[in-house]
């Protein structure tokens, strides 16, 4: 994967689902609401629904993934898993407050870790209509200091020639 974001790209920046804008996956801030708007009048490739469950003894998430194919596509299709952790209260840089930092700042959606190989494994190639996949995973224990109720399992397809992202789903682990 090449690097997303150029070093000479300007801030404030962002990737929307990882589709190519000309010659970059960037797009400028200013551009976000409209690109936005042009993906949602555009008909879904999959859908997905993700059931989860967790294990307080050995702190092991487990997801379960279904997968629908909703057009015939070509290529292959990678499924990712992945959790965020939300409202951790912690240290952050603030250069225009005063002194520099806040002490307790809220941090929404965190990346904690993966149950999949961070790009994802391959569930599909060359799907048809009405296609499903179905996958199960244990990840290995998250850390201690992971608030579990505060806990989203986040499910990504990508199209792994393009890089594009086709479909997201996410929901609580509790």
């Amino acid at each position: 994967y090449a690097a997303l974001v150029p070093s000479s790209q300007p801030f404030p920046t962002g990737t929307i689902n990882r589709k190519l804008y000309g010659a970059l996956r960037v797009v400028d801030y200013p551009q976000w609401g409209s690109k936005v708007s042009d993906l949602m009048t555009q008909s879904c490739d999959a859908s997905m629904k993700v059931s989860t469950s967790y294990n307080e003894t050995t702190r092991e998430i487990s997801a379960t993934v279904k997968t629908t194919f909703l057009h015939a596509l070509s290529g292959d299709y990678a499924l990712a898993i992945y959790y965020t952790e939300d409202s951790i209260v912690n240290w952050q840089a603030f250069p225009t407050t005063a002194g520099g930092n806040v002490a307790d700042y809220v941090h929404r959606h965190v990346l904690r870790g993966a149950l999949t190989p961070s790009f994802g494994t391959v569930i599909a190639t060359n799907p048809s209509v009405a296609q499903q996949e179905i996958r199960s995973i244990t990840g290995t224990p998250i850390a201690a200091d992971i608030n579990t109720d505060h806990v989203h399992v986040v499910a990504v397809l990508t199209n792994t020639a393009t890089k594009e992202i086709v479909q997201v789903e996410e929901v609580e682990l509790k």
